[in-house]
């Protein structure tokens, strides 16, 4: 009588077990309805924050640069779904910026976000 209470035991542990390892998967290699927002929440938690330069604004996108490791690197980013945090005039954009950027891929990289901002001449409305 004992031999069932194990077999159920161990088939109940297995189960949970699956259970428990379908969730990791699920987690990890699910697909986020907005990519961009998922991507600045990234940045946001993970990223290494340095010191930049933003050098232009045109049609919702921002443009700066930043040096890391001896490296000069140039990016952009769309910035239309968080242009309600920005100043009314765009030229307060322009000059020195925090940038943050992933380590282990430096060219993943930001100034703004929903609740972190790199602008320097003004206070954000987060």
């Amino acid at each position: 009588m004992r031999l069932p209470l194990d077999a159920a035991l161990a088939s109940v542990a297995a189960a949970a077990a699956v259970v428990g390892l379908g969730i990791v998967v699920y987690k990890r290699f699910r697909r986020p309805k907005d990519p961009e927002a998922f991507r600045r929440r990234l940045l946001e938690t993970e990223g290494r924050i340095v010191e930049g330069v933003v050098f232009d604004y045109r049609d919702g996108v921002v443009f700066y640069g930043w040096s890391w490791q001896g490296v000069q690197y140039e990016s952009s980013q769309d910035i239309t779904a968080v242009l309600h945090l920005l100043p009314a005039e765009p030229n307060l954009l322009m000059g020195p910026a925090a940038v943050r950027f992933l380590p282990r891929d430096p060219s993943n990289s930001i100034v703004i976000a929903e609740n972190w901002n790199g602008f320097r001449l003004y206070t954000s409305k987060v």
